[in-house]
């Protein structure tokens, strides 16, 4: 099977872009939940460590670990359950 020349290129802009709606989601997300500032920056920061590690890869897990921890684990006591 040949390998395009920009295929590497589509790649790299295709998990670029997914990573920066995973941002925005992510920012979304923890605005309409009211979760205070650290909690948003501290989860952008881990998608960007792991986009630089782990690419995509690491990208889908903290993404998923971020939706199991919000969904299920935070609670703020003056925030009615969303």
């Amino acid at each position: 099977m040949a390998e395009y020349p920009n295929s590497r290129m589509l790649d790299l802009t295709l998990e670029f872009g997914m990573t920066i709606l995973i941002l925005i989601w992510i920012g979304w997300d923890t605005t309409r939940k009211n979760m205070d500032r650290k909690y948003h920056w501290g989860w952008l920061i881990g998608i960007v460590i792991a986009y630089l590690l782990f690419v995509l890869l690491g990208v889908l897990v903290v993404a998923g670990i971020y939706f199991i921890w919000s969904r299920f684990y935070y609670k703020r006591d003056n925030n009615p359950k969303i």
